[in-house]
């Protein structure tokens, strides 16, 4: 039986801090398609007004 070769892991520094949001699917996914596109989010959906590069319009 051949064994396949382990990845190490980078252990970290302690410096690093996850970056962590808790949000809809749909709402995951627009964020994910904007930031591998370098788009802007312009929305009037307050739950984006905490996500970098997102403009909320309030009425």
């Amino acid at each position: 039986m051949t064994h396949s070769k382990r990845h190490e892991h980078p252990k970290p520094s302690g410096k690093e801090r996850p970056f962590v949001i808790l949000m809809p699917m749909a709402d995951a996914i627009v964020y994910a398609t904007a930031k591998q596109y370098q788009a802007q989010i312009i929305t009037l959906d307050a739950d984006f007004q905490d996500f970098p590069g997102a403009q909320v319009l309030l009425p």
